[in-house]
């Protein structure tokens, strides 16, 4: 496989932010030089801090890589949560997923997915409010809980499972 080393990208490379950050030469350091804007969302979603916090209140966010995210996704395995607004939803979104907002996410979930150990992969459109919604799973006692890296539709680039705008008007 090829490694960042050698100045290659292979996908799984792609999608770790620390070694896409480095291969783009983002300098994370954080006293008076450029910060990589990459590792802050490494730190939010797949940093120690956060999943250790997560750890010891027994809930299981795993975060993936998006290839392993894919396949969950493509085989059905996990219900695909998208936090977005409705009109987010409406314009882009991944096939099989479901839209609860987050602004109405702790009354909806329980009555969409009952079972608190399903596995359940959440998503919204940069990764933003993907720690709200965790928490908010969390603290309704849902334990089974997946984001990929970057956690947005943004870092999504899997074409084939992408659906565009479901209201558009065909004009001839």
């Amino acid at each position: 496989m090829a490694n960042m080393d050698n100045n290659k990208i292979n996908l799984s490379n792609l999608f770790n932010l620390n070694k896409l950050g480095s291969f783009l030469g983002l300098n994370s350091n954080n006293r008076g030089g450029f910060n990589n804007p990459l590792s802050g969302l490494t730190r939010m979603f797949g940093g120690g801090k956060f999943n250790n916090q997560v750890n010891r209140n027994r809930c299981n966010v795993k975060v993936l890589p998006i290839e392993e995210a894919y396949r969950k996704i493509k085989t059905g395995t996990v219900f695909l949560l998208d936090v977005r607004t409705e009109m987010e939803f409406r314009t882009i979104r991944i096939k099989g997923s479901v839209n609860i907002p987050l602004d109405t996410l702790q009354m909806e979930i329980q009555n969409i997915v009952s079972n608190k150990d399903e596995s359940i992969l959440i998503y919204c459109a940069t990764g933003s409010r993907v720690r709200r919604a965790i928490q908010i799973l969390w603290s309704l006692g849902y334990t089974n809980l997946y984001i990929w890296e970057g956690a947005g539709m943004n870092t999504f680039a899997f074409q084939d499972l992408i659906l565009y705008n479901e209201n558009r008007s065909e004009t001839n």
